[in-house]
């Protein structure tokens, strides 16, 4: 059997985004702590879950991060980039990312 774990930044008073821009640079490293602890999340993770509205973005900005050597984000992205990705939506059923699977119109046959 597999786990399944959410990892998911947010404010403290639970913002995610912005809305229509997406600007996500609230997002930051502030603590060491957080750090590490997202760090070994990943080092425990083979696969990310993901929808597609996220995969969009999420996806090219750490194919483009893990480029980055001296990326204060590198080591994530790394981790990222290697993870197999599935990527859930009801729009297209072919992944144009590399090391991503797309799951079309996901209902009861994905969860068991």
């Amino acid at each position: 059997m597999r786990k399944l774990k959410l990892q998911m930044q947010t404010s403290p008073d639970g913002f995610v985004s912005t809305g229509p821009d997406d600007d996500q640079a609230w997002v930051t490293w502030a603590l060491e702590e957080i750090k590490s602890h997202v760090l070994e999340l990943f080092d425990t993770s083979d696969t990310i879950l993901i929808g597609r509205k996220l995969a969009v973005d999420y996806i090219p900005f750490w194919e483009d991060t893990v480029t980055q050597p001296e990326h204060e984000m590198f080591e994530m992205a790394k981790r990222i980039v290697a993870a197999k990705k599935i990527v859930f939506t009801r729009k297209s059923d072919h992944s144009v990312w590399p090391n991503t699977a797309v799951v079309c119109n996901p209902g009861k046959s994905c969860v068991h």
